[in-house]
């Protein structure tokens, strides 16, 4: 799955540290856990890390390594990561509100590490996470007889998830009027959120639109026509960042701009 070439600790790098050299040479996209990789160890080391050319990763993390380590990580591929799943659109009873839009889900973040950070990504790409969509609130009309259940929220980029549509419970009458589901998140873009649905006096909202890399979720549209119930849409997820370091320190040495690297890096 990838290659491994660890130096012992006299083989020492520029910082006196033992080196670990991991070169990722095959897609990882169920993530990749450098410390795993790297053989757990206990002491500070000196981490380089090496994404070939064409190469996905999904979620690198590099946790768990020793105080004083250093962490370099040079990016010929793309570094992802995961979409957020679609809020469902919200359900109707005759009576109401069977169960209100839900949020959506929060991308995932590219990059996680611990210790200071360096990456040269002059020839690849850092995404966070694109954040799913909301759900699309729903709407009763007893005068008319119309149940509208809401629309699913898209899945965000990074293969997220889509919300599905509201359900319409007609258990106790009405004529039902489904929303649609919202559309997986790609590895390009957000999936879009699934369309309202209109009845005799009882409009739904649309799902919201999954976000693309790095970028929030649509918010779910409020349903807009009802007597016995109009719904709210719900809150679209957050994006994923391109790059957490949890405050230990972060440099770029190429690659840094707004094609590159999506979503937040710190």
């Amino acid at each position: 799955m990838f290659a491994i070439n660890r130096l012992n600790g006299f083989n020492a790098g520029a910082t006196g540290l033992p080196v670990i050299n991991l070169t990722i040479s095959t897609d990882q996209l169920a993530g990749y856990n450098a410390f795993t990789a790297a053989g757990s160890p206990a002491g500070a080391v000196d981490l380089r890390i090496t994404v070939n050319s064409s190469i996905i990763v999904s979620e690198l993390r590099a946790l768990s390594f020793a105080a004083g380590s250093t962490i370099l990580i040079t990016n010929n591929g793309t570094i992802r990561g995961v979409g957020g799943t679609g809020g469902d659109g919200g359900s109707i009873s005759w009576f109401g509100s069977l169960a209100g839009a839900q949020t959506g889900g929060a991308g995932t973040d590219a990059i996680q590490t611990n210790r200071p950070t360096t990456i040269n990504n002059t020839s690849g790409n850092v995404w966070g996470g694109g954040g799913g969509g909301g759900g699309g609130g729903g709407a009763t009309d007893q005068t008319n007889g119309a149940l509208a259940s809401g629309g699913g929220g898209g899945g965000g980029a990074g293969d997220g998830s889509a919300g599905i549509a509201g359900v319409c419970d007609t258990f106790s009458g009405g004529v039902a009027y489904p929303g649609s589901s919202g559309q997986r998140g790609v590895p390009t873009s957000g999936g879009l959120g699934g369309a309202a649905s209109t009845g005799s006096g009882a409009n739904s909202g649309k799902g919201g639109d999954g976000g693309d890399y790095g970028q929030v979720g649509a918010n779910g549209a409020d349903a807009t026509l009802g007597d016995t119930y109009i719904g709210n849409g719900s809150t679209g997820g957050a994006a994923g960042r391109a790059v957490f370091t949890n405050g230990a320190g972060l440099t770029w040495t190429g690659g840094n701009n707004g094609t590159q690297v999506k979503g937040t890096a710190a």
